[in-house]
């Protein structure tokens, strides 16, 4: 049963893509491989035109933050991630990275495993770099692309508060608030959907434990029917260990702060018996960087991911 789950979460977290996360929810298997649906995390959900993948919202936030302009020195370029592919019977997507003149995200190009379908996300950037809207659009090849929804940020304190995303047809929104402790490490947050998502799962709730260095090391996700803890239907808890390498991916502005790579995260769910356990390795460049990434499957390490840099 373990094996069945391993390739279903993985098929999400990596086809998907992802993580489920979605709304956006953080994290899943690999903080830095995960994608949103920007939807509600239910696998019985009625509607799944809202399950367009998008690049994580921390992906976003980390590489606005440290980015260089393709106009520049290469030097100055090294590290930056400019596509990540996947490889194998899991999930064959490419997504790449665009800069604008002034070294800030510009935009995302997903393209699945069909090289057909995907997605495009642009970015309007303030004067620090920060994403405060994005526009996604739903792509196909040989067809204009459509837009899918529009995801609005607010920040305080250079840390990100809420955001806000409204699907184009139907103009269902859904809104998620991140709550910080004295320490401005995140705490939790909670994503509240109105009733036009045709969802039963109208609110999710979300805890996270961080270390003493404000690195998030585990996350209890919890959903429920309305605002009432008496209507929980699902408790979903992982935990997280890293390797001593970099992330590429790691930044504060959204509070999900993992400045290494996770090797290793267990899931937990409150319905159904054991563990799952999924381990992840990697291969480096000579910054130290990860290039190549593998999961491991009946014993032995499969290779899923690729890395590009500038």
């Amino acid at each position: 049963m373990h094996r069945f789950s391993l390739w279903t979460l993985l098929s999400q977290i990596m086809s998907n893509v992802s993580q489920s996360i979605l709304f956006p929810e953080h994290i899943a298997i690999n903080h830095q491989e995960i994608f949103l649906y920007f939807a509600p995390n239910n696998a019985n959900m009625k509607y799944k035109k809202t399950l367009l993948p998008i690049v994580l919202l921390s992906v976003i936030l980390s590489i606005i933050s440290c980015s260089k302009s393709e106009n520049e020195a290469p030097s100055l370029l090294a590290g930056k991630v400019k596509l990540i592919r996947g490889v194998g019977d899991i999930d064959q997507s490419i997504t790449e990275y665009q800069y604008d003149n002034k070294g800030f995200l510009s935009s995302i190009n997903y393209t699945t495993s069909d090289g057909i379908t995907g997605s495009f996300t642009e970015f309007k950037n303030d004067g620090d770099g920060k994403p405060v809207v994005s526009t996604i659009y739903a792509t196909k090849k040989g067809d204009a692309k459509k837009k899918h929804a529009t995801l609005d940020l607010m920040y305080e304190n250079n840390r990100l508060i809420e955001d806000k995303q409204v699907l184009a047809e139907g103009g269902s929104t859904s809104i998620r608030k991140y709550i910080y402790n004295k320490q401005n490490n995140l705490e939790s947050s909670t994503t509240t959907m109105d009733a036009n998502t045709q969802n039963p799962y109208l609110y999710q709730s979300y805890t996270f434990t961080v270390d003493a260095n404000g690195i998030v090391t585990g996350q209890t996700k919890k959903t429920y029917v309305t605002g009432s803890s008496s209507s929980t239907v699902s408790v979903i808890a992982e935990k997280y260990e890293f390797d001593d390498k970099i992330n590429p991916f790691a930044s504060k502005l959204n509070g999900f702060y993992q400045p290494h790579n996770t090797i290793k995260t267990t899931v937990t769910y409150d319905k159904i018996p054991g563990d799952l356990v999924v381990v992840f390795t990697f291969d480096y460049n000579a910054d130290g960087l990860p290039i190549k990434q593998y999961v491991r499957e009946d014993g032995n390490m499969k290779l899923i991911k690729l890395y590009e840099y500038y």
